[in-house]
């Protein structure tokens, strides 16, 4: 009898331990959910949890506790770890912690043998992201998963280029007019976009969706009737013919619909005057009364429009789920050749299983029975999640003895629905599991009483707005569920402001001059509160990298949450030039960069107008990163720059080396790929700024001394979601998708898409409110709001400045410029404030406008590396340490380089002559992904067809030319064993190899290399490597030349291939095959 995937029936009341004991756990924790609100604590509670169950005798591997970020997951463990270790040595740390957990006699041995035990078992401790947790579980179930072997997960640079190039794969592989068809739906008159842009904008914004739903939730928009041809034609003849009252504007309205509804144009139509008042029932129009016969006819235009738009949805809605399942065909072909999934994917495996078969197998597939579940931050969670979570929650969840349940979260800070989650599943979890108890978390132990009062005020008073409209629901229900906040920290000094920024007289520059304001008003509070951490929270990046170079355009430093970008750096752009120049010689830009930096002094080229010696340098660049890799060449530039940098530069530097070397396992033959890299690489700065400007999203978790917000102009709704979604249940799966549609429009379709769209939009608000809470609660002590004042143009109300002004300025929405609208607190409150952490050197290092200059001298490499094993390629192997790479390829500009690297390109395609290879258009094509630009293709293609018919070249790749093998350079008694032998081949191009010989490691890429096997035993290898250098047929002599010039570079193969495979060195056979002159020779 076979188990389904998750078998139930392994669930036991008495569960294995790592000792191999049977322990019966009492069940003494209820299930409980907390809703934590901001800054209550809810980490100290999941902690309390976790040791109250190791204190009942739960083992450390049965209990799983996740969260969202390694950050957190981080901080959860170590707080678990402290708490126990504090515990053992200090009684009040002790009777706190039994507090807590509620054990009145906990006893230091008791707190050293729990501390001990999870020091001994941190290889099995559960307390992890979602992620790793989905993770851990697909390696366990990898094949029934259907992931491929060895899969890894891709990083987000990799997964872009696998993304472009499926969109690439399908605008190149579907028929044009299918294209066509495709593209003209999916349009909505918007032409300005190219084909790839929009192709790629609905991947990015939809694909997430498409990827929880099935077909038929794209296709439930209902149809309704249309007139027929002749039938509007005849309405709008009837219409046009109609007694009109005496009034300009009145026949202006009707003779524009009359025009609209004749060129098809229905949105113009639903949009009319006219129209809108009989739509709204009533009679009068400019004051005259509409007659009857319109509006009779004026209805049957309406009716027609609303099929006509149900219609235009229905078919670009299913245009857009045809898109993306060609997308998606391609994509995962692309993956699975990869073998890369995505996080999502991952968790959408597991999810479709789960959902179907339960988790019950689980335990025994990861070595443990989870018991108890502790789940954080569960707002944010999505809808696969929970469907991989859901069983082992109700599992825990079911009253058993050793099992338990707990969730903490709070649905005011449900801020990640863009990313999927679903706020709705953390309401529903009542419906959801059995036996759940509810506890409310609303004192602070973050925020001054200031700031709490300033909260209270803002969420209490919201329904006071009154220019709500349409949104007004969704406004009123988050209120509704606001309780009023208390705190703990009632003895901290705070304040809280409203302000609003000086006046402008250029309105289009309000938003620059108020970030301007902001930078110098951050100086001043650094000024005032030496050490005090602060944060400057936005609700766009855009605004984040304004605000950075605003403030330090000021002499403030400031970092970004997770870091910025090493391109912050000045040295780092002179190397990222540098790098530039090297894939484009022609850049002046960049040419004139290097040219005029300290680099280009040390490597001699100080003149960018010279291209001689452009190009000599550009070639060398190549050269020394084919040879020694990035980590090693950018490590010597950052030697030669270190004497002109600051100790922050220098900093840098040394980051952009680890960089560096991290890129080595993706290094492509493009220096662009590598600057792509470093530039969408965000890296923590050490310097350790006070000051920190990130997006509200970002501080999620975090909190400041003092927070600054000077971004809350933008609407609340913001941009339009690409598609409303729907589900018959609202936490439950998405089974209802349309396009996204505008307001004039939405009032003609039927009440149920009306309604699926006004809930999207409820959604919207809610998030937008919710991001609102998560910045105003961030702070310790200090919360600066600042405003635009009142300009000349008409100003949105509905933004989180309309809201503020309505709560904390008594609703004058009209302020003056440069005032204080509202505060609260004392405005010294940095006067008693003391920082624990606040040295002497503090208050310096905050006035400081300028970082200091600092020489730094370093020693010089030995052997030109520094740290870890020596790194060579094999070309320096074996007497050739050094080889221009112009000796060996001739070539004289880019254009050389760029056909050697497409010829082998083409080369990598082809597994056997007999099998055949590509055709010249996936020649071409393959061309067009290398950006071979400067190339003549059809020049290129025809030599490259001669050397296929080169007959050395041909039999070299032909599989007849090992059965039997006859041009090996292989011992006798090998050569007659492969005769003898029933071979099995495998043919590996681009094999790429990094292994340790000695005190180095040797790494490089073999253009071919052929495996022979007798049955399932390798019994002997062989090595081609192909040189595209343009050699006569004929001449000899210069032929020998290049086998001694390249000796070298094969013979280092054969130990790595003998190291790789475990093969005896003298089963390897290595040639060198000379494309062009069809020659090949054994090494």
């Amino acid at each position: 009898m076979t188990r389904s995937l998750f078998d139930q029936s392994l669930a036991q009341d008495v569960v294995p331990t790592p000792s191999g004991k049977q322990t019966p756990v009492p069940r003494k924790y209820e299930d409980i959910v907390i809703r934590a609100s901001a800054g209550t604590g809810k980490t100290y509670q999941l902690t309390n949890r976790y040791i109250g169950q190791l204190t009942v005798g739960a083992e450390a591997d049965q209990i799983l506790a996740t969260t969202f970020t390694r950050k957190a997951a981080g901080e959860i463990l170590s707080r678990v770890l402290v708490r126990l270790a504090r515990a053992a040595v200090d009684e009040d740390a002790r009777r706190e912690l039994g507090q807590a957990i509620d054990v009145r006699q906990l006893s230091p041995r008791q707190c050293l043998k729990l501390l001990s035990e999870l020091t001994r078992n941190l290889h099995r401790i559960q307390i992890c992201t979602l992620d790793s947790f989905f993770g851990c579980i697909a390696r366990s179930f990898g094949l029934d998963l259907g992931l491929p072997p060895g899969w890894r997960v891709l990083e987000d640079q990799a997964d872009q280029r696998l993304r472009v190039r499926a969109v690439e794969n399908v605008l190149r592989k579907e028929a044009t007019n299918e294209i066509t068809r495709m593209m003209h739906l999916l349009a909505q008159g918007d032409a300005e976009r190219s084909v790839s842009e929009r192709v790629g904008n609905t991947v990015r914004d939809l694909y997430r969706v498409f990827q929880e739903t099935d077909e038929a939730a794209w296709r439930k928009i209902p149809e309704d009737r249309m007139l027929a041809d002749d039938e509007l034609l005849e309405t709008i003849a009837e219409l046009e013919a109609v007694a009109l009252p005496e009034h300009v504007n009145f026949r202006k309205a009707h003779t524009q619909l009359c025009n609209n509804a004749s060129c098809n144009q229905w949105e113009q139509v639903v949009e009319n005057g006219l129209i809108k008042k009989v739509m709204a029932g009533e009679s009068k129009y400019h004051r005259k009364t509409i007659p009857d016969d319109a509006v009779r006819l004026y209805l049957k235009l309406c009716s027609h429009a609303r099929g006509y738009f149900l219609k235009v949805l229905a078919n670009q809605t299913s245009a857009t789920f045809e898109l993306l399942s060609r997308f998606d065909g391609e994509y995962e072909r692309l993956k699975r050749d990869a073998r890369g999934l995505r996080f999502d994917d991952v968790c959408q495996r597991i999810a479709d299983v789960a959902d179907r078969d339960g988790m019950g197998r689980l335990g025994y597939r990861i070595d443990t029975q989870l018991r108890h579940l502790l789940l954080d931050e569960f707002q944010d969670t999505s809808q696969p999640q929970w469907k991989v979570l859901r069983p082992l929650a109700r599992e825990v969840s079911s009253g058993e003895s050793g099992k338990s349940f707990f969730c903490v979260g709070d649905v005011k800070q449900a801020i990640y629905r863009w990313r999927g989650g679903v706020a709705e599943i953390f309401d529903a979890l009542d419906h959801e599991l059995d036996g759940l108890n509810t506890e409310p978390l609303d004192k602070s132990f973050r925020s001054s009483q200031p700031i709490i009062d300033t909260v209270n005020q803002i969420f209490s008073r919201l329904n006071q707005h009154t220019s709500l409209e349409r949104i007004a629901d969704a406004v009123f229900d988050w209120a509704a569920k606001f309780s009023e906040h208390t705190t703990a920290k009632t003895d901290l000094p705070g304040y809280a402001c409203l302000r609003t920024a000086p006046a402008t007289d250029d309105n289009d520059d309000a938003e620059n001059s108020r970030l301007r304001y902001t930078a110098n008003y951050v100086k001043q509070l650094v000024r005032e509160s030496p050490g005090a951490s602060v944060g400057v929270l936005t609700r766009t990046n855009k605004a984040v990298a304004r605000l950075i170079f605003e403030l330090k355009r000021v002499g403030i430093p400031a970092s970004e949450e997770g870091g910025n970008p090493l391109t912050d750096s000045a040295a780092v752009q002179a190397i990222l030039s540098l790098l530039k120049l090297a894939d484009h010689p022609g850049d002046r830009i960049a040419r004139f960069h290097v040219a005029s930096s300290p680099l280009g002094e040390s490597l001699g080229f100080t003149d960018f107008e010279d291209d001689v010696e452009c190009l000599k340098l550009a070639k060398t660049v190549r050269a020394s990163l084919m040879d020694e890799g990035y980590g090693p060449t950018i490590y010597q530039w950052v030697v030669d720059l270190a004497d002109a940098c600051n100790r922050r530069d220098l900093s840098r530097l040394q980051q952009l080396v680890a960089l560096a070397y991290a890129y080595e396992n993706n290094v492509t033959l493009r220096t662009t790929d590598f600057l792509n890299f470093v530039r969408n690489e965000r890296v923590s700065d050490p310097t350790g700024d006070d000051v920190r400007v990130m997006t509200v999203h970002q501080s999620k978790g975090l909190q400041f001394d003092i927070v600054v917000l000077p971004d809350l102009e933008k609407e609340l709704l913001g941009s339009n979601d690409a598609v409303a979604v729907g589900s018959t249940n609202p936490a439950g799966p998405i089974d209802f998708v349309c396009l996204f549609r505008n307001e004039a429009i939405r009032s003609q379709l039927p009440s149920q898409l009306q309604d699926i769209f006004d809930r999207n939009d409820n959604q919207r608000v809610a998030e937008a409110l919710c991001l609102l809470y998560v910045a105003v609660t961030r702070p310790v002590h200090a919360l600066h709001m600042i405003v635009d004042p009142a300009l000349r143009k008409r100003q949105r109300s509905k933004t989180f400045r309309g809201f503020l002004l309505t709560t904390l300025n008594n609703g004058d929405t009209k302020p003056d410029g440069d005032q204080v609208l509202y505060e609260h607190g004392d405005a010294q409150w940095h006067q008693s404030w003391k920082s624990a952490e606040l040295d002497s050197d503090t208050a310096e290092l905050a006035s400081r406008t300028q970082p200091e200059q600092v020489k730094i001298s370093l020693a010089p490499m030995p052997d030109g590396r520094r740290r870890g094993l020596k790194r060579i390629a094999p070309s320096s192997k074996h007497g050739h340490r050094k080889t221009k790479l112009s000796s060996v390829l001739r070539f004289h500009s880019a254009k050389a380089l760029e056909r050697g690297t497409l010829i082998h390109r083409w080369f990598e395609e082809i597994s056997w002559m007999e099998d055949g290879w590509p055709d010249d258009a996936s020649l071409r094509e393959l061309a067009e992904e290398a950006q071979t630009k400067e190339l003549d293709l059809d020049t290129v293609l025809g030599e490259f067809h001669a050397m296929l018919r080169m007959p050395k070249v041909a039999f070299a790749m032909s599989k007849r030319s090992y059965c039997p093998p006859r041009d090996l350079n292989l011992p006798p008694e090998i050569i007659k064993e492969l005769s003898e032998a029933d071979l099995r081949l495998e043919v590996i191009n681009e094999r790429r190899f990094a292994v340790r010989q000695g005190s180095e490691v040797v790494s490089g890429s073999i253009d071919r290399l052929v495996l022979m096997y007798s049955g399932f035993k390798l019994i002997a290898a062989d090595i081609l490597d192909f040189k595209t250098d343009t050699l006569s047929p004929h001449d000899r002599q210069a032929q020998l030349n290049k086998v001694d010039n390249y000796r070298g570079q094969l013979e280092s193969y054969r130990p790595a291939v003998s190291q790789i495979y475990r093969l005896p060195i003298d089963r390897i056979s290595a040639r060198l095959v000379m494309v062009s002159a069809g020659v090949v020779e054994s090494i």
